[in-house]
């Protein structure tokens, strides 16, 4: 009775700005789904337990934003490292992730299974059963400050924060290690290289005065074939040249062709050819690594020039994200409800014509005969077979078998979990 009482009479203003009172309100709407949820038979009524699941991620993905401001603010100097954010594929990282991790450690904290990784199930269940009972006293400790007084973090506070941070840098590597393929640390070493070779590459080009500083600076789309070719020629001429061979050598080699303009146009061919390679299997890799690049060459931008900032990165950056649908669809209550009252299914998504895509939307792998096209069944989207690995059901879609799916929705929008009790 007291604590209702103190509740009602010191719980903050819904329109204050202050993380607290933000975090107050939104735990108490996350509180409220997952009740309704929690009363829910989802083998009696899936579309509704479906469109819930999707109402309760999104008020877990605002509850962990807030949170995250709060550490930023509280334990800024004492943030867990997540260095090993680089590894994961850049379809994985996404403003979503976090609410994902929650939910998918409370599912597994509850004894369901990941389709497809029960070892890793099984082995990653001790750390989402310690992770979400922390999570729960970081979000005691906060309700409870949040009535007391809005511009103190107590120090009590501050180690539940600390304890929670580390756990959930934890379970991060561990779930997306066991969800999708995540470089080893050579891999990522040899990254790192490549990006080094590039960027001398560039210098070398801009002294010698075969790019401007004005196309870096402008993200000059021909640059993204034009520099991993010129890369291959730097790399080429470190190691050896044709100069460095011995006198017989030289003549040697120089017999097998026509003359100069027959010796160049072969190393244009052959170069041009390593170049597509690297561009149809590593497109991915490519990508990012040119990202890098235009942001290190690049110039210092004045400060009202944020919109060139952009560009690279929205140049660069997976369709798989930019033009997701389900990641830009909000529903509210009342649409909820409305949709669960006409009971009727959602009609599953429009694909994508086979002869209106050439690339993988993922990767940007080109489509040839050996690497096939596959739709996705999530979103519609064309995908090559190692972008859409996965299958999940889509009860929202009437599809209760698991299906074929993108990583990126995997990932963000299906439910890939089950369990010997009850289905989640």
């Amino acid at each position: 009775m007291m604590n209702r009482f103190r509740k009602w009479l010191y719980k903050p203003k819904r329109s204050d700005p202050q993380l607290l009172a933000q975090f107050y309100y939104a735990d108490e709407e996350l509180n409220q789904v997952a009740a309704e949820l929690d009363s829910l038979d989802g083998r009696k009524d899936p579309q509704r337990c479906t469109l819930l699941v999707s109402q309760f991620r999104s008020c877990q993905d605002n509850v962990l934003n807030i949170i995250n401001q709060i550490m930023d603010v509280c334990i800024p100097q004492d943030r867990a490292p997540r260095d090993f954010c680089v590894k994961f594929p850049e379809e994985i990282r996404h403003d979503n992730l976090a609410g994902q991790l929650w939910f998918g450690a409370e599912c597994l904290a509850a004894g369901s299974i990941i389709m497809n990784r029960e070892l890793e199930s099984m082995a990653m269940r001790p750390l989402a059963k310690e992770l979400t009972r922390s999570l729960e006293d970081v979000r005691g400790a906060l309700r409870d400050q949040a009535l007391r007084d809005l511009s103190t973090y107590t120090e009590k506070m501050r180690e539940a924060l600390r304890h929670f941070d580390v756990l959930f840098a934890e379970f991060e590597l561990s779930y997306v290690s066991a969800m999708v393929p995540v470089k080893s640390p050579r891999e990522y070493y040899v990254q790192q290289e490549v990006i080094v070779l590039f960027c001398e590459t560039v210098e070398r080009a801009l002294d010698f005065g075969y790019l401007t500083q004005d196309m870096i600076d402008d993200y000059e789309p021909a640059l993204m074939f034009t520099i991993p070719r010129l890369a291959i020629v730097c790399g080429s001429t470190d190691q050896a040249g044709l100069e460095a061979a011995p006198s017989a050598t030289r003549e040697k080699i120089r017999s097998r062709f026509h003359g100069s303009h027959d010796l160049i146009h072969r190393l244009f061919v052959c170069i041009s050819g390593v170049a597509d390679q690297l561009q149809t299997n590593y497109a991915s890799d490519l990508r990012s690594i040119l990202k890098t690049l235009f942001e290190v060459m690049a110039t210092k931008p004045e400060t009202d020039d944020k919109e060139k900032l952009k560009k690279v990165t929205q140049s660069l950056r997976s369709a798989a994200l930019e033009d997701c649908a389900l990641c830009q669809e909000t529903l509210s209550s009342s649409e909820l409800a409305a949709k669960t009252r006409d009971g009727d299914l959602e009609d599953p998504p429009e694909w994508v014509p086979d002869e209106a895509c050439g690339f993988c939307t993922a990767c940007k792998a080109p489509f040839t005969v050996i690497r096939r096209k596959h739709h996705c069944r999530s979103c519609g989207k064309i995908f090559c077979s190692r972008c859409s690995a996965h299958s999940a059901p889509l009860p929202r879609y009437g599809q209760v078998k698991p299906v074929r799916v993108c990583t990126h929705c995997y990932v963000f929008h299906v439910t890939p979990f089950y369990s010997d009790k009850a289905g989640i």
